[in-house]
């Protein structure tokens, strides 16, 4: 399971997770936080702490760069010059995939919108 799948599961059923130096809180409504959770909170410890991270040195970049990825009228995926370097894809960044992934997107998406212009 990828950390971003595990924790929109997480927050599907109001479970936040947040970095305590490199402890995670768990915040969650009463008798949702099972075994299983727990499990898999422990078993993706590591990853989880470098995503959050990650996630926090991100924010801190914001005021740098203000601009997201984002579908313009005609559905096509945007992804500006001035958008966290991560979304640069021509320039080493993650792929356009994970990026519509992240969008809540799809592949799928991008793919139907090449194909509807040829």
């Amino acid at each position: 399971m990828k950390v971003q799948e595990l924790l929109q599961d997480l927050a599907c059923k109001r479970i936040r997770l947040a970095l305590e130096g490199e402890s995670i809180r768990i915040s969650a409504p009463p008798g949702e936080i099972t075994d299983e959770i727990r499990t898999l909170v422990v078993s993706h410890k590591p990853r989880l702490i470098k995503y959050l991270h990650r996630l926090a040195e991100e924010k801190d970049d914001q005021s740098k760069y203000p601009a997201r990825p984002y579908f313009n009228t005609r559905g096509d995926l945007v992804i500006p010059a001035n958008s966290l370097p991560r979304y640069w894809y021509w320039a080493g960044g993650q792929s356009v995939s994970a990026t519509l992934a992240e969008m809540s997107g799809s592949a799928r998406k991008l793919r139907r919108t090449i194909i509807s212009r040829n």
